[in-house]
């Protein structure tokens, strides 16, 4: 094979793997806004004016949220979707959902400091972020997206999951 076959297929390659990281993304969104559906978030301290999404790290689900809802009137819990992103923990606020990228998984327990008992639904997608405190874990397993679940914080924050949406999903505890 010369260079640049080599190239072409080198490219090629990239694409899918992009266009399937792309899929996955698109995928995982979609999971996303339709999981929150069956989470109740308190009435109190709760802004009635917008849902908030904070993104926490760099990733490229983080992006595709972006991308999705800014500029777009978007309805989560039939309140307009305000996403933004964050660089420092001092940042992060009290959104109605927090997304920790798995960049920033080395600071999860500064992340869940800053949070105390606020009522803030933590999602991610790396490995065994449940285990480790997170409320909602968007994994991949036999080429299918799975729902991990940890109803013990959610709980201590005040949240509820819908019976449901736990059908669905694993319950994980923390370890």
């Amino acid at each position: 094979m010369n260079k640049i076959s080599l190239l072409i297929l080198s490219i090629l390659l990239q694409m899918n793997t992009s266009k399937a990281q792309y899929e996955i993304n698109k995928v995982k969104a979609e999971v996303f806004e339709r999981f929150i559906r069956f989470v109740s978030w308190p009435e109190a301290g709760s802004d009635t004016t917008h849902f908030e999404i904070v993104i926490y790290g760099e990733s490229d689900l983080g992006n595709y949220l972006k991308d999705n809802y800014t500029g777009k009137t978007k309805f989560l819990k039939n309140k307009p979707v305000i996403i933004h992103s964050v660089e420092h923990i001092s940042e992060i606020k009290s959104p109605d959902l927090l997304y920790i990228a798995s960049s920033a998984i080395d600071e999860l327990s500064m992340i869940k400091e800053s949070l105390k008992d606020a009522p803030v639904l933590t999602v991610t997608d790396f490995p065994q972020a449940c285990e480790k405190g997170i409320m909602v874990n968007l994994s991949i397993e036999n080429k299918k997206i799975k729902i991990e679940i940890n109803l013990e914080e959610s709980k201590k924050v005040g949240l509820k999951v819908d019976a449901l949406l736990l059908n669905y999903a694993t319950l994980i505890s923390t370890k």
